[in-house]
């Protein structure tokens, strides 16, 4: 009878091994883009439409652009991570 809870234990173990090398391998799937998101001001604090916003990519040497809408906001999306100016 001895054997039973030892087995048992082997077999959570086992079973819990297997459950996190799953969680893992989702890990490995999450994307690795961002989006920048914001409003353009001009020095007064006015809103600022149809304004050319430049993102670039330090690492590459990449730019994005975009333009502002009538309320002065701005999405850059699928922008990869790297330090951006």
């Amino acid at each position: 009878m001895k054997s039973r809870p030892r087995i048992w234990i082997i077999f959570s173990l086992y079973a819990a091994l297997c459950i996190l090398s799953l969680n893992s391998l989702r890990l490995e799937a999450q994307a690795v883009y961002g989006s920048i998101i914001g409003t353009a001001l001009d020095a007064t604090g006015a809103l600022v439409a149809n304004a050319k916003v430049t993102v670039r990519n330090i690492d590459q040497n990449v730019t994005t652009t975009a333009t502002t809408n009538e309320s002065g906001n701005f999405t850059v999306p699928q922008l990869v991570r790297a330090i951006m100016r």
